[in-house]
């Protein structure tokens, strides 16, 4: 039967693989499947910044693993042909990423099948964009360095609180990511919420309260053994940044902090570019005082 020249193939629809003879993984090899897994998905740019010195390099390689199934490849559903592929770990590094972790393979391997929503795609992708923008300013610095980065996945905490019934319910902490640097001998520790503008101001609301409930509970100081953070808020634009900051306000959340996508990525991390709910100006994160 003829093509339809006017039909649009699926973004989403897999590659063939091919046989290229045996794989011998590298240490860099499991790295990158643990840091995707944890990740939950990466494109190929993101990949390359992190682990190779060019484009023929990681293509190069990721095909490799995407041939030997250690990784899948999908596509933004709207976007061109010889567009960038958004990976994910495969079937064959489920158990290397398990034994790197010393987590359950099951687990993992329901992970793996998580949701492939075009929002969930494109949240994700900028929280990594997030990561490597405190790598970028951060790694290799004597002072200020980086001391740890975990994703949602990692910083995820569930846990239980009384209410007044005496029952007994199952909360979720699940902040996008959570980052602390050493400055001066000092450590700055940081929740990450990346805001693409379309959660509700009912909502954002209740993820102010959980955060002000999760510090005064003493559930932060006794996961990270510190006594204090901030919330580091990466929205789209100044309006959208003014809108949340007067929610923040009217719920007393001074550890907010506020920043928009374009100001971070022309500026850097640790410019002067972050606003605190709490008080006028611009600010740098090496600032002393923490709230």
């Amino acid at each position: 039967m003829e093509p339809n020249p006017g039909a649009r193939l699926s973004r989403f629809e897999r590659a063939q693989k091919t046989e290229r003879g045996k794989l011998w993984l590298m240490e860099r090899d499991e790295l990158l499947l643990t840091e995707l897994f944890v990740h939950q998905v990466m494109s190929r740019g993101q990949l390359q910044e992190l682990y190779f010195g060019s484009v023929p390099r990681c293509n190069a390689r990721l095909r490799k693993l995407f041939d030997h199934g250690y990784v899948t490849r999908d596509f933004h559903p709207m976007a061109p042909y010889g567009t960038q592929g958004i990976y994910r770990i495969g079937p064959q590094a489920m158990t290397i990423v398990a034994q790197r972790l010393d987590m359950d393979a099951a687990y993992v391997k329901q992970l793996c099948l998580g949701t492939r929503r075009l929002e969930f795609l494109e949240h994700t992708l900028e929280i990594v964009d997030f990561y490597l923008a405190a790598r970028n300013a951060l790694v290799g610095e004597a002072n200020p360095h980086l001391e740890s980065w975990m994703p949602e996945l990692q910083v995820r905490h569930e846990y239980e609180v009384k209410l007044a019934s005496g029952k007994q319910q199952k909360q979720v902490f699940k902040p996008d990511g959570f980052l602390r640097f050493d400055h001066g001998g000092r450590l700055y520790s940081h929740f990450v919420e990346i805001d693409r503008g379309n959660a509700s101001g009912k909502l954002f609301g209740q993820k102010v309260e959980h955060y002000q409930h999760y510090l005064s509970s003493g559930l932060f100081e006794e996961m990270y053994e510190d006594a204090t953070f901030r919330v580091l808020v990466v929205t789209t634009g100044e309006r959208r940044l003014t809108h949340l900051r007067a929610l923040v306000q009217e719920r007393g959340g001074s550890v907010f902090w506020f920043t928009t996508r374009g100001l971070l990525t022309q500026q850097g991390l640790l410019a002067t570019i972050w606003q605190p709910a709490d008080r006028e100006g611009l600010f740098s994160l090496q600032n002393k005082d923490q709230g």
